[in-house]
Formats: C-alpha cells, sequence, structure tokens
C-alpha cells in the first residue's frame, strides 16, 4: 500500500510539472509573437530625423530609426529606412511614405511619396528651376521650350508635361521633385546633398 501511495504522489508531481511547463510555454511564445508598433509609423516624425547631415543614432532616437530599418547594405554603409503613412505634411499634402538614406551613418537623402501634387507651391516658392523630360514625349516638349504656359491665374507648368523631374540647387542642397502620371507612384519630392550619388556610387565599388 505504501508502495502504490508512493507512485501515485510521483505521477501527481510529474503531471503538475508538465502543465506548469505547458502553461510557461504557452505564455513565452504569447510574448514572442506580440510585437510592439513601430513608434514612427501612422506618426509625426520629427524635424531631427529629416535634417539632412545629421546621423540618426543618438539618444532619443536610436530606438525609434532602429524599428523602421528597411536594410543595411555594402558593409553597412548605407542604411536605408522606410516610414509608412507619417503624418507631416509638405505644402498641406500628406506623404505616403518617407524613406530615410544614411551613408556612413549621416542623412544624405530623403525621399517622400506624395498623395497629391505641389508644383504649383514649388514654382512659386523656390522660383527657377532646370527640368527634364523623362519619355519622348515630355523631352519634346521642353527642347520646344513649351514648359511655361499662361493661365488667367498667372504662368503655370505646362499641363501636357506629365513625365519629367524638376530640380532646385542651394548651396550644397538639391530638391528634386518627380512626377509620372502613369506610375503607382505619381508624385515623388526629394531633399538631398548634392554629391550624393557620387557618395553612393563610391561606397558601391568599394564594398561589393
Amino acid at each position: 500500500m505504501k508502495k502504490w501511495t508512493i507512485i501515485l504522489l510521483g505521477i501527481l508531481i510529474l503531471t503538475c510539472c508538465e502543465k506548469t511547463k505547458k502553461d510557461s510555454l504557452t505564455k513565452d511564445n504569447k510574448e514572442t509573437l506580440i510585437r510592439p508598433s513601430k513608434k514612427l509609423d501612422n506618426k509625426e516624425v520629427p524635424e531631427k530625423l529629416l535634417t539632412l547631415n545629421t546621423r540618426p543614432k543618438t539618444e532619443t532616437t536610436q530606438g525609434l530609426i532602429d524599428e523602421v530599418l528597411f536594410g543595411k547594405f555594402f558593409c553597412d554603409r548605407a542604411e536605408f529606412y522606410i516610414i509608412k503613412n507619417p503624418q507631416n505634411e509638405i505644402y498641406s499634402k500628406r506623404p505616403e511614405s518617407i524613406t530615410l538614406y544614411y551613408l556612413d551613418g549621416e542623412l544624405r537623402q530623403t525621399k517622400y511619396i506624395l498623395n497629391g501634387d505641389i508644383i504649383t507651391n514649388l514654382l512659386h516658392d523656390l522660383g527657377g528651376f532646370k527640368i527634364t523630360g523623362l519619355d519622348l514625349k515630355n523631352r519634346e516638349i521642353v527642347s520646344a521650350k513649351q514648359i511655361i504656359t499662361k493661365t488667367k491665374n498667372g504662368f503655370a507648368l505646362n499641363s501636357k508635361l506629365d513625365n519629367y523631374e524638376l530640380k532646385w540647387t542651394f548651396g550644397d542642397k538639391e530638391i528634386k521633385y518627380r512626377v509620372n502620371a502613369d506610375s503607382k507612384d505619381k508624385f515623388v519630392y526629394l531633399e538631398k546633398v548634392k554629391n550624393y550619388e557620387k557618395e553612393f556610387k563610391t561606397i558601391e565599388k568599394y564594398c561589393i
């Protein structure tokens, strides 16, 4: 009788241990599956994270920027971060996304995919520009110097232009605005350092 009592007690202890272990594993799995929401998505991005030539990894921005990392490339010298549905505005237009391009730890380009056209505001605020047609039709319009037309509200960009890029240069900074009526991303606004492409190609060349 005493022998059977000891055996039953052992079985009971083993059963309790297995249940506790199972509950513990279930809890751990649940905690693993619960992921915190990205703190930059769907919110206004701080201006300090959008300023060219700055570094992201300071005390207050380290965690924020790491959560939206898209990837590191070329010996980790190029880092790209994508923020979705930010609440910032450019001339009352909201970006669908902002992509931050870091080279050697410094922000060298920002790209905004906008939900509307801001060409009128840019022409008014930034003045003279360089234009490039991005297909045959638009190149012919640019070559014919039919870029600006007169309307009842003043001068405006020729409405027949529908696939082009405008560029403004201010010191070592460039602003580019691309419009492509046939693209998913119709309106793209970029701010970058003037030698961004050269820096990128140098990194690409030596870190293959």
